[in-house]
């Protein structure tokens, strides 16, 4: 549809395909209108209702290939990848060396894990000589990073970079294959080196800022994300990535300001509400923060973290019932996510549910049992409830998965105190002392008197003269 139908036109079409939609209309749609009904609805993430738009564009324009394949890409979209090559295939004979077709042909084999054949076609694309390099190598990259091949993903997104160094998909790909090989220090230089050759290129500078973050290095990914908004003021995914930065080392201003500046050049997302949520939660703002994860849910029903920070905002103002709805929402979304089943099983404890809180704390060991914090936050519980065998027995579980531990260690001697057993606490406390003296500060937070124990003292005295 073209531009100068206006946007008022735009919104009076959409109208009519709703009513044609409920069989209100029989309003005569042109093939471009169709276009931007389909290319709208996808945008928005109508995947449902943009096929219904194609089923009734194809029974105007049954000779349509742009709707044939619009249709194949929703149907795969759908998870209906068999039913979108049926239509491929139909069609393929027809049109056998349409670049188009072949490379959604390929992307959806290699979405259901064909990859061989999906390589096979885009090599023949490389081979008929198709303009757009580029993609033909990216293509072939994902494919071959799916298939964990990633030494050969990393040749063909440097050819695509080649081809076309604004390639933003290829050069942030690019880096989770280098990160996947360890070998992420040694290609700061390469993204360097493209910004030598285009010193005002946003992707660039965004990329480059995307591998010191993937290293953890933050105030250098600041200074690189700025610049991509410098190179491009209009260049949204840069302010996010700026806000995350500012978040990271704790600028949280900054960060609120950058995420703002992002919204308000992209446009809402589930990612943007969710960043505004989470520097509005850090600053204790915590109904702000909630109506903007609120904001986020709304876009996306799926995006568990924004589920979690609702929780983590009720539970900071002790609302630990509705806390709870929340932890459950975005665990049911991300069943294997740790920290959200520590969060659930700390509430759980918070309002007494002793019982829920123990089995989410198990459920969180078994999905990490080398966390030392769950092992120390399970086994508290117990204690609390004056249960110092089972919280003996957790830790020892625990120093046969992790067994040099200080923390373990010291822990362990608490609670064999508590429980009487002075003689074997002390072996636990000097195995402690040796893995970390400096750790046994610790100890003050269930004894405050601790040196009123005077073998315990001792043995701390011992081990601080030989520091």
């Amino acid at each position: 549809m073209k531009d100068s139908f206006g946007k008022k036109g735009r919104i009076k079409l959409l109208k009519c395909f709703e009513l044609a939609l409920q069989g209100e209309s029989t309003y005569f749609f042109a093939l471009e209108d169709y276009e931007y009904i389909i290319s709208h609805l996808l945008d928005e993430g109508y995947y449902d209702k943009a096929l219904q738009a194609c089923q009734l564009a194809l029974e105007q324009y049954p000779a349509s290939l742009e709707l044939i394949l619009a249709k194949a890409q929703i149907l795969s979209l759908l998870g209906k990848e068999l039913e979108a090559l049926d239509l491929i295939e139909d069609i393929e004979n027809i049109y056998p060396n349409n670049s188009e077709l072949i490379l959604l042909k390929g992307s959806i084999l290699s979405d259901v894990g064909n990859y061989e054949k999906a390589i096979a076609l885009y090599e023949r694309l490389e081979f008929l000589g198709v303009e757009e390099k580029d993609i033909i190598y990216t293509h072939l990259a994902i494919t071959y990073q799916r298939m964990g091949k990633f030494e050969k993903a990393v040749v063909y997104y440097k050819k695509a970079i080649s081809f076309n160094n604004k390639n933003e998909e290829a050069l942030y790909e690019l880096a989770c294959c280098l990160e996947a090989l360890g070998d992420l220090e040694k290609s700061i230089d390469y993204y360097k080196a493209f910004i030598d050759l285009d010193p005002y290129s946003p992707v660039a500078w965004h990329s480059l800022g995307v591998v010191y973050e993937k290293l953890g290095r933050w105030k250098d990914a600041l200074h690189a994300f700025d610049y991509a908004t410098i190179a491009d003021e209009n260049y949204g995914i840069a302010y996010l990535s700026l806000g995350n930065a500012y978040l990271q080392v704790g600028s949280l201003k900054k960060a609120l300001k950058a995420y703002k500046i992002g919204l308000k050049v992209d446009g809402p997302s589930a990612f943007v509400y969710y960043g505004i949520g989470k520097a509005s939660e850090l600053m204790k703002e915590l109904d702000t923060a909630i109506k903007y994860y609120k904001k986020a849910t709304m876009i996306d029903y799926t995006y568990a973290p924004a589920w979690f920070g609702i929780g983590c905002c009720l539970s900071k103002q002790e609302r630990w019932y509705e806390a709870i709805h929340f932890f459950n929402k975005s665990i049911k979304l991300v069943p294997k996510n740790i920290l959200y089943w520590k969060a659930l099983a700390q509430t759980e404890y918070n309002i007494g549910n002793i019982t829920a809180s123990l089995e989410a704390y198990e459920t969180a060991n078994q999905l990490d049992p080398l966390n030392v914090d769950i092992w120390l936050e399970w086994s508290y519980v117990f204690y609390e409830q004056g249960d110092y065998t089972a919280a003996i027995s957790l830790i020892k579980n625990a120093l046969e998965e992790i067994p040099e531990n200080a923390d373990l260690y010291y822990r362990l001697t608490v609670y064999l105190i508590k429980a009487g057993l002075y003689r074997e606490s002390f072996i636990y406390l000097e195995n402690a002392l040796k893995l970390d003296f400096h750790k046994h500060t610790c100890l003050f937070e269930f004894f405050p008197n601790l040196y009123k124990q005077k073998i315990i003292a001792r043995l701390i005295d011992q081990y601080r003269e030989r520091m």
